[in-house]
């Protein structure tokens, strides 16, 4: 894309377009105050997730091409997303039956994906999103929380899966070995264990950037409690999804009270949650609407949260980020969910947060589908801050 098109058109992102324009494609390795190279973190300022390849979609491990085709990359790079981060599902990656502990079938499948975003100046994240646990789908870090010796396990698999991504550029490779690790009641247990991973990584990959988070789902209160980890390569990683009510009204893989929620509004207030009141017929899901109105969720309220995270950057001088945020939008009203990603993406371009949306084309997609093609929602693309100009015109019938 136009380099300096997008330069200008980004509120807080005028440093990180130089820094890409004189990278390149070539590795550049110098660190920035914190550690990580500054042309890492300019290409993990806008992204979106790739969910239904490796992990939700059909089983096996395709290409990524039966994913996304070139086309579909096009678009993606012309309205201005830099990264892609690739959720891949534990039981696709894992192969408990070889010593390297690695599915060599679907390693092969990231080494063709890595080489094919590397050749169009897209960054990868090589997010392990989901260990499985039978009747506990939401429980991402699964026995990591239970079982000793399963975490020796991860820590194993993570060190044999950091060598083999090490042949990749960290220029464009980065390494996340756990999404929302959960630990609901027991967090304290998890930064000993993400220290682990954190040295048997770097000892396998020493070049490469690895994105650390906090239990409790990486969730901002849980986050600002992380102590800083010696590794100057880290950049420290939350999610956002609040206010849980709009964001996730209609879900059915998650509290059972958001399952019958339908046209909650953002912004909220105690009048305006009364129509969406009225229309709920479950008793459970009545009180959290009304607390939802008390809160009066705005962009102030929004800024005031994700100002926490930012508190934490500048006392211990790391780098953050927020590699997963967006609204479940069957049953959001639309304006509203258009809203609400103005705000989110304002208060961490504000604070100098790179983002990562969630996710490209589903119920919580950037993108829709219309003939096999990825549509953006021009609406939706402006508030984001991305190239509106790159959005097709539709034509009036």
């Amino acid at each position: 894309m136009n380099t300096v098109l997008w330069a200008r058109r980004r509120r807080c992102s005028g440093l990180a377009a130089v820094l890409l324009a004189m990278a390149g494609t070539m590795t550049v390795e110098a660190a920035g105050p914190h550690g990580v190279p500054p042309t890492r973190v300019a290409r993990l300022a806008e992204g979106i997730n790739v969910p239904g390849w490796l992990i939700y979609g059909a089983p096996g491990v395709p290409p990524l091409n039966e994913r996304l085709s070139d086309a579909d990359l096009d678009v993606i790079q012309a309205v201005g997303f830099k990264h892609l981060r690739i959720p891949i599902d534990w039981s696709r990656i894992h192969d408990p039956t070889r010593i390297d502990l690695l599915n060599l079938q679907c390693v092969a499948r990231l080494d063709e994906a890595a080489d094919r975003l590397i050749r169009r100046g897209l960054a990868m994240i090589v997010d392990l999103h989901h260990i499985r646990v039978e009747g506990e789908e939401s429980n991402y870090s699964g026995p990591l929380q239970s079982d000793p010796a399963f975490v020796d396990t991860f820590v194993a698999f993570w060190g044999h899966l950091a060598r083999h991504l090490s042949r990749h550029d960290p220029e464009f490779v980065f390494i996340e070995p756990i999404n929302e690790p959960t630990f609901v009641g027991m967090s304290d247990r998890w930064p000993p264990i993400q220290k682990r991973l954190v040295a048997e990584i770097r000892r396998n990959a020493p070049r490469h950037t690895i994105l650390v988070t906090a239990a409790h789902w990486s969730h901002v209160d849980t986050f600002v409690r992380l102590e800083p980890l010696d590794d100057p390569n880290l950049i420290y990683n939350f999610h956002f999804y609040e206010p849980f009510p709009f964001t996730h009204q209609g879900a059915t893989w998650t509290v059972d009270w958001v399952e019958p929620l339908r046209g909650v509004p953002y912004p909220s207030s105690p009048e305006g949650v009364k129509s969406a009141i009225a229309a709920v017929d479950n008793p459970t899901a009545r009180p959290h609407l009304e607390q939802y109105g008390r809160e009066r969720w705005d962009a102030d309220k929004i800024e005031a949260e994700i100002a926490k995270a930012a508190r934490w950057a500048r006392t211990h001088g790391r780098v953050v980020t927020c590699n997963e945020f967006g609204v479940h939008r069957p049953y959001a009203p639309p304006g509203d969910v258009v809203q609400w990603h103005r705000d989110v993406c304002s208060a961490l371009s504000r604070h100098g947060f790179g983002w990562t949306k969630w996710e490209l084309d589903s119920s919580f997609g950037f993108f829709s589908r219309e003939n096999g093609k990825l549509v953006a929602d021009p609406e939706l693309t402006r508030a984001m801050g991305l190239n509106v100009e790159a959005v097709p015109v539709k034509e009036v019938e």
